[in-house]
């Protein structure tokens, strides 16, 4: 049971990342752009493949956590990512020619031939027309299903089946090497999520419906037709605030090129929810935070042979963090400095008495907009609450395992 102190606190994160997310009607426009664009490929004619493509949603927007991106300090446009899946084997196709037949299908509707950017390494991108100040890409991934012998293998590594079975290969080139496979496992890796975040979902579901057909009453006429990919936990909530808190914090830093990819704050936040499902914002983020402050930090981050590990749930080879031993553990050092800035600022946020000053505390760390969204609620939800004292003792997180390079934390 949280503290009226505690709920405050909870309301204003709450608040962000509410204003993070895609609104509900951007969020509609931007389904019907990828279906109408899965639509196209799907019914296009591919010489020598008589199955049917599949195009499916993949990345934060299937996982609900996305947030709008920052680029130079800026709010830039929202990505969609989109997988373009041929049903063909690699012993008759090559990475660059599956990447050109996407390509190709793409430009034979001029719409979208004139959005469409130059290729890229790994995705064609259809650029959309900002509207109401929001604008959107999307990334459209050329994929064939994943050769037997590798799905057999993650089943040997104890991936449940039916998620290994959804492995794909996708194209990437390189300007040296060419075009090469690569394996992948989006549609995997959201099953996996899925089966983490039901617990919350269904605590947060039937309230979290009610309050976002009550916001908006001109998309949702009825409950019922509030769609779960809107719904949002917990620990949806706290990924796009620490995605959103780690955008900001290393902008124009001299290791703004190192900040932690958005698959291991996704993974590390869901594997420690999954052993503490809270029903808050509060709650998650700090659990999230002492977990990784355990001995061998909570299990969620190995050190092995000198190198450091961080595996893909749905494939144990793929490690996350295989670039950190790399440059001197630049990637590592600063994944640590993020999680020490992290701790630091949510210290001080949770024992703020002031709810004005913790409001002034937020606004550099998750932007202006956000945090003035998220003051907005709060008042028309508690009124004009200017202090509120507690008799409690100040939360205190015991670091039992500080971060490798400690003094990063100073460095801002």
């Amino acid at each position: 049971m949280l503290t009226r102190r505690e709920n405050y606190t909870d309301h204003l994160l709450r608040g962000m990342a509410e204003a993070l997310d895609i609104p509900p009607g951007k969020y509609e426009q931007a389904v019907k752009r990828y279906e109408s664009v899965g639509k196209h490929i799907d019914s296009g004619t591919y010489p020598g493949i008589t199955g049917e493509p599949s195009c499916y949603c993949q990345g934060s927007f299937r996982l609900g956590t996305v947030v709008r991106p920052l680029k130079e300090g800026k709010e830039s446009d929202y990505d969609i990512d989109l997988v373009a899946q041929l049903p063909q084997s690699k012993d008759n196709i090559q990475p660059g020619e599956l990447k050109q037949r996407i390509g190709d299908r793409l430009k034979e509707d001029a719409r979208y031939k004139a959005m469409l950017h130059d290729e890229g390494k790994r995705c064609w991108t259809i650029q959309y027309a900002e509207e109401d100040g929001i604008g959107f890409h999307l990334d459209v991934l050329p994929a064939i299903p994943e050769d037997a012998e590798k799905r057999t293998r993650l089943i040997e590594l104890f991936v449940p089946e039916h998620i290994g079975n959804t492995g794909i290969a996708i194209t990437h080139k390189e300007r040296t090497d060419g075009y090469q496979w690569k394996s992948s496992n989006p549609a995997g890796f959201a099953i996996w999520f899925q089966n983490v975040n039901r617990v919350g979902f269904e605590k947060v579901q039937l309230n979290e419906r009610a309050l976002i057909q009550e916001k908006y009453t001109d998309i949702y006429a009825r409950v019922e037709d509030v769609p779960d990919l809107v719904i949002r936990t917990p620990l949806q909530r706290v990924i796009q605030l620490l995605k959103r808190y780690r955008d900001i914090r290393f902008a124009n830093h001299p290791q703004e090129r190192d900040k932690p990819i958005s698959m291991i704050i996704t993974t590390i936040a869901a594997k420690a929810y999954e052993s503490n499902p809270a029903e808050t914002l509060y709650e998650t983020i700090l659990h999230i935070l002492k977990t990784l402050r355990q001995p061998g930090y909570g299990g969620l981050i190995k050190k092995e042979n000198g190198e450091w590990y961080i595996p893909n749930p749905v494939n144990p080879e793929e490690n996350f963090a295989d670039k950190w031993h790399k440059n001197a553990d630049r990637k590592a050092k600063a994944f640590f400095m993020w999680l020490d800035w992290l701790e630091q600022d949510v210290r001080q946020l949770i024992n703020e008495q002031d709810i004005k000053k913790a409001g002034l505390l937020l606004s550099p760390l998750f932007g202006e907009r956000v945090v003035s969204a998220s003051l907005t609620g709060f008042e028309n939800r508690f009124g004009n609450v200017t202090q509120e004292i507690v008799t409690r003792p100040q939360v205190a997180m015991k670091n039992t395992a500080p971060s490798p390079w400690r003094d990063n934390a100073n460095s801002r």
